[in-house]
C-alpha cells in the first residue's frame, strides 16, 4: 500500500484516512444569490471520495472581498444552509471538511475603489485600491470569526485562511503592497500583525463554540518576485510566528510542489526543504502544485510535505484512488466534452478552457 493511502492524525486528535487533500479551487458555480449550486456539490461529493481532507474553494467573509464571479458567500447566516450542504455533501463521501476564508483586497471585483493595505494598481482595469482604515480592518478581522462561528454551526471540521495568492492578509504583509506607517505596516513584525489578528480571531470563535479536534490552518505563498517583495526569509519568520500562535497545520501555495526560490536563482534547493527547519515538526505542512500521479503524491511526501494535496488531478480524475489502486494511472488530459460525465461544472470548464496555463493538465484536442 502507498503511503498516501495512509491514515494521518493532527495533533489535536483529528485523524484522515489517508494522506491527500482536495487543494482548494474556486468553481465560479455557485448560484447568482452566492449560495452553493447542485453541480458544485455534485462536483465535491464525486471527489471528497478520494482524500482523507478536502479544502473548500475560498468562500468570501465579507461581500466586498469577492473576487471571482459566482463565489459562494458565508458572510451572513442567510448562507448557512448552504454551508451546511456542503459540509454534508463532503462528510457524506467520507472525508474531512475544512471551509477556507477569504477576502480579495485589490484583487476584489466588486467595488471602484477595492481596498488593500496601501494604494495599489487593482486588478480592476485603470482602478486603484485604497489603504483601509482601522475601522475596515477591525471589521474585516470579525468577518472572519462571524465566517469561522457559522463554519462550526454547519458542521465543518476547520477553517484555513487563505493568506497567500496575492489577497488581502497577503497584502499586508508584503513590503511591496505595504507602505503603511502606522501599526499595521512599516517593520516586519508590524506587516505580520494582520495574519497573526486573524488567526487569534479564527481561535476565538473556535474555542467559544468549536467542538474537540477543529482544525485552523494558514495558507500562504511563500515569495514574490517584486522589489520589497516577500522573500523566503520573511516567510520562515511568518510560519515561525502561526506556529507560535496555534495554528495546526500550514498550506503553501506553489505551481509546483518542488520548485526552488525564483527570487534566489542560486539556491536551487526545494523551498519546503528551507522551511521544514523553521517548522521542525511541529505542526503538519501541505504541499500542492503539479501533483497529479501518485508518484508525485509519494515524493511530495518525500522531500517534507506531510499531507499533499490534489487540484487539477481530481478535476479531471474524480475517481483517482480508485484509478489508483487498481495499479492504473490518472490521466493529465482534460476532455471539455466529459465535463457532465466528470461532475465538472461547466463555469469551472470555460475558465479552464479560457486559461489552460493555469492548470497542471492539458485540453483535448476535438481533433484528437
Amino acid at each position: 500500500m502507498r503511503k498516501i493511502f495512509e491514515p494521518f492524525r493532527f495533533a489535536n486528535g483529528t485523524e484522515l484516512h489517508n494522506s491527500l487533500v482536495m487543494a482548494p479551487m474556486t468553481t465560479f458555480s455557485a448560484n447568482d444569490d452566492l449560495r452553493l449550486s447542485t453541480d458544485e456539490l455534485d462536483y465535491y461529493g464525486q471527489r471528497a471520495r478520494n482524500v482523507g481532507l478536502v479544502i473548500t474553494g475560498c468562500t468570501i467573509t465579507q461581500a466586498e472581498g469577492a473576487t471571482f464571479p459566482n463565489q459562494f458567500a458565508s458572510y451572513s447566516d442567510d448562507f448557512l444552509t448552504s454551508m451546511t450542504a456542503l459540509a454534508d455533501t463532503i462528510h457524506a463521501s467520507g472525508a474531512k471538511a475544512i471551509l477556507q476564508l477569504f477576502h480579495g483586497g485589490r484583487m476584489s471585483l466588486l467595488r471602484p475603489d477595492t481596498l488593500s493595505a496601501s494604494e495599489n494598481d487593482s486588478f480592476i482595469p485603470g482602478g486603484k485600491s485604497r489603504p483601509m482604515t482601522e475601522d475596515e480592518i477591525e471589521a474585516m478581522i470579525a468577518s472572519f470569526g462571524h465566517a469561522t462561528e457559522r463554519a462550526i454551526r454547519a458542521g465543518f471540521d476547520g477553517v484555513e485562511i487563505h493568506g497567500a495568492n496575492q489577497y488581502l492578509p497577503q497584502q499586508f504583509f508584503s513590503g511591496f503592497t505595504n507602505r503603511r506607517s502606522d501599526d499595521w505596516g512599516g517593520s516586519r513584525e508590524n506587516r505580520a500583525r494582520l495574519p497573526l489578528a486573524l488567526l487569534a480571531e479564527v481561535q476565538k470563535a473556535a474555542r467559544n463554540t468549536a467542538p474537540e479536534g477543529f482544525l485552523i490552518g494558514y495558507r500562504f505563498s511563500p515569495e514574490e518576485p517584486e522589489d520589497r517583495g516577500i522573500s523566503v526569509a520573511d516567510t520562515a519568520y511568518l510560519v515561525d510566528q502561526l506556529i507560535e500562535g496555534g495554528v495546526d497545520y500550514l498550506h503553501i501555495s506553489l505551481r509546483q510542489y518542488d520548485a526552488p526560490s525564483f527570487r534566489e536563482a542560486s539556491d536551487t534547493r526545494p523551498i519546503v526543504s528551507r522551511l521544514q527547519p523553521v517548522i521542525n515538526g511541529r505542526v503538519p505542512l501541505i504541499g500542492v502544485g503539479g501533483v497529479i500521479s501518485p508518484e508525485e503524491a509519494e515524493q511530495a511526501l518525500e522531500i517534507g510535505y506531510d499531507l499533499a494535496a490534489i487540484g487539477a488531478g481530481l478535476i479531471i480524475n474524480p475517481n483517482w484512488s480508485e484509478t489508483v489502486r487498481n495499479g492504473g494511472q490518472p490521466t493529465r488530459e482534460l476532455d471539455p466534452e466529459q465535463a457532465r460525465e466528470l461532475a465538472i461544472p461547466q463555469p469551472l470548464i470555460d475558465m479552464v478552457i479560457a486559461y489552460p496555463g493555469a492548470n497542471s493538465l492539458t485540453l483535448k484536442s476535438p481533433s484528437t
